[in-house]
């Protein structure tokens, strides 16, 4: 059923940039720092939304892998904590008298 699903979003997803696509049919110049491009506007609009999704992608990947440090530094911590807990029961206990 998932998998019908995806497919069902990505074949509406398609039918959108088609449409887009054919309501765009206009030229825009992109001026850079040393070249300047003209592209149709739905090329454009699809490579600077494929730039902002790589971005993205880098950006979020670079912060889950700071988080799986952080998790395996306090995994890493509390398993310390807990054989020093477990030293610490094994104690025996001295007679105050």
């Amino acid at each position: 059923m998932r998998k019908v699903l995806s497919i069902i979003f990505v074949l509406i997803l398609m039918f959108i940039a088609l449409a887009f696509t054919t309501l765009n049919l206009g030229v825009v110049a992109l001026n850079f720092y040393f070249i300047s491009v003209t592209l149709p506007i739905a090329v454009a609009v699809f490579g600077l939304m494929l730039i902002g999704a790589v971005l993205g992608g880098v950006v979020s990947s670079l912060l889950w892998m700071g988080k799986t440090t952080e998790l395996r530094r306090l995994r890493r911590k509390l398993a310390e904590r807990e054989k020093e807990l477990d030293s610490l029961r094994n104690l025996p206990l001295k007679d105050s008298t």
